[in-house]
């Protein structure tokens, strides 16, 4: 199939112009009707894109796309759908005239028409037109031709990429794109550029919602648990219900509440240590916690009470309210679960005079010890996502139960997926039991 020289020149050019964010860039010569995009010079229809004001044509092969695309083999149907039988009838014409469709001029073809809401949400993404349409020529470059080659572009590019491959239903041959050339390998790679929050979540999201879309195992474990550890500036109202904004600042397919829930229920985690170590000092008025038998027990468990609380409270990880005049908005722990647990690690181990042993810091080291493995499976397993979401799924289907210290790992649902069952378990539980094995009683 045939490229013109003039679209491979200026592929550089088109990419810088894509990559942009906010794209500003004019029309000219990209969105005139009498300006028809070659993707194949032999093709036999032309594609009409829609955008606001403006139309871009492109020059494509039916069968091309027909045969990779679902929506199109649907869409270009006789039988099925009006615009397949139109196509198929001017097409019958042209057979008739024993013309050659590759000599048939442009303005000749058949023409199909999409407008930019058939693009996914692309109208949600504040995109210019002429960015719309250069995409959508990437798009349809790759379809007619995978060896097509092209500068390896933005994450923001990607993402619009893959909002067009969803909705044409050609995620599978864009993926396998991305992976052969290089794409995906190179955006992997941690860059060192500073950002400020609120780019590094919305990287994170971009990455994440084309690791969905293509099916990138990696970036979606990867991209899904740095989101669920760090959190999302659009959670801290307590919801996570976005409205008209792009797939990636609202991730589909239930992922969105279950990334939020996922967060929420480590924190309950974290606070269930809390309890732990605090409790037996607030609720145990039998015997002191201190163990060393001295007279002076009873003061060290209140300076021990004291200090943690002091320590606790000054690093935002305790609110200390009073039930009489409660707090209606009650702040939340705004900082990472990392930062948390970096809190909870540096616990001081306060003692006082001829004290050793003591406080809750001898609690709280074997209990987060204990659940660094499972944290570090809290991320989407994409695999068990799709293969089982109702059973995978935290929010959906809780473990509920108890959960205890020393609990035996659970059987994996699929191949190796041990880990997310028992992060699961832990986090979802409806009680847990902190007391290490050899000191619990039977």
């Amino acid at each position: 199939m045939g490229r013109s020289q003039s679209q491979l020149a200026g592929q550089d050019q088109m990419m810088g112009e894509i990559d942009g964010e906010n794209d500003d860039t004019k029309t000219e010569g990209f969105s005139s009707a009498s300006d028809t995009a070659n993707i194949d010079t032999r093709g036999d229809m032309v594609l009409q894109v829609k955008h606001e004001k403006y139309t871009q044509e492109y020059r494509v092969s039916v069968a091309a796309l027909r045969k990779i695309s679902p929506y199109f083999a649907v869409l270009l149907d006789p039988v099925k759908f009006s615009e397949g039988a139109a196509v198929r009838t001017r097409l019958t014409e042209l057979e008739r005239s024993r013309v050659d469709t590759a000599l048939v001029p442009s303005v000749d073809l058949p023409r199909v028409s999409v407008v930019i809401s058939d693009i996914g949400e692309a109208s949600k993404t504040n995109i210019s037109s002429a960015a719309a349409f250069r995409m959508t020529f990437v798009f349809l470059c790759i379809l007619h031709n995978p060896d097509t080659f092209i500068q390896c572009p933005s994450i923001h590019f990607i993402s619009i990429l893959a909002l067009i491959a969803d909705r044409f239903d050609a995620a599978a041959p864009i993926s396998l794109y991305l992976k052969k050339s290089g794409w995906k390998q190179k955006l992997s790679r941690p860059t060192f550029t500073h950002k400020s929050k609120s780019q590094l979540e919305l990287n994170r999201r971009k990455k994440l919602y084309a690791g969905i879309i293509f099916g990138f195992q990696d970036w979606v474990h990867q991209y899904s648990a740095e989101l669920i550890y760090e959190g999302s500036e659009k959670w801290l109202s307590g919801s996570s219900e976005i409205e008209e904004e792009p797939p990636w600042l609202y991730l589909p397919y239930g992922i969105e509440e279950e990334l939020f829930y996922r967060r929420s229920c480590i924190f309950d985690t974290l606070g269930s240590i809390q309890e732990y170590v605090l409790g037996p000092y607030l609720h145990n008025v039998d015997k002191p916690q201190c163990r060393l038998g001295y007279d002076s027990s009873w003061q060290c468990d209140s300076f021990q009470l004291g200090q943690t609380i002091r320590y606790l409270t000054r690093k935002g990880a305790l609110s200390v309210q009073g039930t009489f005049a409660p707090v209606p908005d009650a702040p939340q722990f705004a900082d990472s679960i990392d930062d948390l647990l970096t809190v909870l690690r540096q616990c001081p181990t306060y003692q006082l005079a001829s004290h050793s042993h003591c406080g809750p810091r001898a609690k709280l080291e074997p209990a987060l010890r204990s659940i660094t493995p499972a944290l570090s499976q809290t991320g989407i397993c994409l695999y068990c996502w799709k293969g089982n979401r109702a059973e995978d799924s935290w929010r959906e289907n809780p473990s509920g139960g108890k959960w205890y210290l020393g609990m035996p790992r659970l059987k994996a649902l699929h191949g190796q997926c041990h880990d997310h069952r028992t992060a699961k378990a832990l986090c979802t539980a409806e009680e847990r039991d902190w007391t290490p094995p050899n000191l619990r009683i039977p």
